[in-house]
């Protein structure tokens, strides 16, 4: 592990900013959606995701959505990022905020997806479209959206089908002992690490992610080092997770660290 990594991992204990869910929607978080001591956000429900977003952090808290897999008939979408109309001009991310970012040398910053579109393509054209809401946007670094990030992504398509859904939480994670980049006039927060939070079958399995938002090495590479328990993920983000299943069989699910990869 790079010292780069291991800076990142001294740093699972320290807590971050907390989110907060209001009424669940069961096709997006059938176990519950994350909830939290925060209570400031706006719940957005869109058409194969929802999200609740922060008018300070101009960007989503965490996201939901359910994978089927890839739909490789659908036609990608071609049009472009907008502010999403849901939200008040003043209390969200403006396409000023990200303009600028991108570099040839891939050191800066893309206009990462939470909700990704290659994924949500198989809800139709406008789920598809609404991935591009500037509310399931985050800069993210462009090695990582590019990398690692896209790995994930795509293995996740690879475990879910139609018959075999994955569903996952998604968002960004910010260290309480780390200052914080505001990007553009309306102060975008660049997140310090991402978490993926997934879940599946009628007895959950989970497996959960967390990833540093910086280049790190290569750019592709194992999945399996980013692992960790979901209860570690929730100690970071102060978020509750699966919070709608029994409380000792939350616990058992969310404390062990994965070992394995899916199949």
């Amino acid at each position: 592990m790079s010292s780069g990594l291991r800076a990142f991992a001294s740093l699972l204990g320290v807590l971050a900013i907390h989110g907060v869910c209001p009424a669940a929607r069961p096709d997006l978080a059938p176990w519950g959606e994350p909830v939290g001591a925060d209570s400031t956000g706006v719940l957005l429900v869109k058409t194969a995701y929802e999200c609740l977003h922060s008018s300070h952090l101009k960007l989503s808290r965490w996201v939901a959505y359910r994978a089927e897999g890839e739909d490789s008939t659908s036609t990608r979408y071609s049009g472009r990022f907008f502010p999403d109309p849901d939200l008040k001009p003043g209390s969200r991310a403006e396409l000023v905020d990200y303009k600028g970012l991108c570099r040839k040398d891939m050191l800066g910053f893309d206009r990462g997806h939470q909700a990704p579109d290659a994924t949500i393509r198989s809800f139709g054209p406008e789920a598809q479209r609404e991935t591009y809401s500037l509310a399931n946007i985050t800069p993210q670094h462009s090695q990582l959206n590019e990398g690692l990030w896209q790995d994930i992504e795509a293995a996740i398509r690879s475990w879910s089908s139609p018959e075999r859904p994955v569903w996952v939480v998604t968002g960004p994670v910010f260290f309480a002992e780390q200052e914080t980049t505001w990007l553009g006039p309306d102060r975008v927060a660049v997140p310090h690490a991402y978490f993926a939070v997934l879940a599946r079958n009628r007895n959950p399995r989970v497996l959960s992610f967390l990833v540093p938002n910086f280049a790190e090495g290569p750019w592709h590479t194992s999945l399996k080092p980013f692992l960790v328990s979901v209860e570690s993920v929730e100690t970071l983000t102060g978020l509750d997770f699966l919070s709608d299943l029994p409380d000792s069989l939350e616990r058992r699910l969310e404390s062990p660290r994965p070992s394995a990869l899916w199949r």
